[in-house]
């Protein structure tokens, strides 16, 4: 029935914005996440608009537009206090963290990137726990507290490559060796460049081997339509 479909929107728009999300085409993202927030009573309406406004926040915060992000994250967070789900609040606390991190606030981040994680650890995703940690390094190195940011970069570089997350391990392996050479171990620092560049291709041939993929699920389906 119509009344049906109207209640599947809101799921659809949702994952019609994840997937582009995960193509990196933030502002058609936005959309799909705005058209779906324009629904009301359908199953499950406080987690997805948890979801949503957490959606177009991190989005604006990837296209670097933090004032548009603002009000969004804040929704996020305020709807997210009151729902009690450790993976919800575990994306709310990242986007929150890469919030700050991009408004140089890194007390802030810092605060938000240690939650992300606490609650990575406590629901056992290690892929998560992985990038909040990677998160955590990467703020202590900009903050020159070069001994917290080597000790997170080696946590995540080690559950980086235990769950084959090649984007982290480029990252991590990235920071261990900025801050080697922060502190002046040059060896080790030419050693993790190594490594840096060895996952960083990677991530890029991944990467683009994703956008292939999808180029040609378009092409097919194009196809199809004609």
């Amino acid at each position: 029935t119509d009344s049906s479909l109207v209640k599947l929107l809101p799921k659809i728009y949702s994952n019609i914005s994840g997937a582009l999300t995960g193509e990196n085409q933030f502002e058609k993202a936005i959309i799909y996440s705005k058209k779906a927030l324009q629904f009301t009573n359908y199953p499950d309406e406080q987690r997805y608009r948890i979801i949503l406004h957490q959606s177009i926040a991190d989005a604006y915060v990837n296209l670097k537009q933090l004032a548009a992000a603002k009000p969004y994250l804040d929704t996020a967070v305020l709807l997210t206090g009151k729902f009690n789900n450790g993976i919800i609040k575990l994306l709310m606390f990242s986007t929150e963290g890469n919030y700050y991190d991009q408004a140089r606030e890194y007390k802030k981040a810092l605060a938000a990137y240690h939650m992300a994680y606490q609650y990575a650890d406590s629901n056992n995703n290690t892929y998560l726990k992985a990038e909040a940690a990677d998160n955590l390094a990467a703020i202590y190195y900009k903050q020159k507290n070069y001994s917290e940011a080597t000790l997170y970069a080696t946590e995540a570089n080690r559950i980086a490559l235990s769950v084959n997350h090649i984007k982290v391990a480029a990252s991590t392996f990235n920071t261990l060796k900025n801050t080697a050479e922060a502190k002046g171990e040059y060896k080790a620092a030419l050693q993790y460049a190594g490594q840096y560049k060895i996952y960083a291709d990677s991530a890029t041939n991944e990467a683009t081997q994703k956008t292939s993929l999808s180029l040609e699920s378009k092409y097919q389906s194009q196809k199809k339509e004609k």
